[in-house]
Order: structure tokens, then sequence, then C-alpha cells
């Protein structure tokens, strides 16, 4: 864990914790393990566009499912159009 204001970082988990009143997860969407692996009030999904089907399924999905847990939950969605007009 990292030193200094309160903050900690957990390499092994790809997490951070910020003031201690959060966490932040960042995976990737080619990891479906991590994807699946907490649950998330707010999920931010950036370049969606790319996203490319795994094994275990739409990586969209996946992320989008980790907020279903909660009725306040936030999804944002981020990516460069891909279709013309």
């Amino acid at each position: 864990f990292g030193e200094g204001r309160g903050d900690q970082t957990d390499t092994l988990h790809n997490q951070e914790t910020l003031r201690r009143d959060g966490t932040l997860k960042v995976v990737s969407a080619g990891s479906p393990d991590d994807l699946a692996g907490t649950t998330r009030r707010l999920v931010l999904m950036d370049d969606v566009a790319k996203f490319e089907m795994t094994s275990k399924g739409d990586p969209e999905k996946l992320a989008e499912s980790r907020a279903s847990g909660f009725e306040e939950a936030k999804i944002v969605r981020i990516s460069t159009p891909q279709i013309l007009g």
C-alpha cells in the first residue's frame, strides 16, 4: 500500500482507496474475470466501440451488470461514433 494523505494502492487488485471513503478499480474490457469481480455503484466505460467479445461474453454487458445491485447506479459509456451520419 502507498503512503501519504490516507491514500492506499493495492496493485494486486488494481484498486486504489482515495481518502478512505471509496475505491477506484480500473480493469480492461479484455479481462472478463476482472469485470465480473466486484459490484460498483458507478461504472465508466471508455472507447466502447472497440470492446471485443470475450469467451465469457460481451464486456459491455459484464461491466453493466456490476451496477445491477444498486438502484441509484450510474453507467457512463464514452466512445467515438462508428456510424456515419
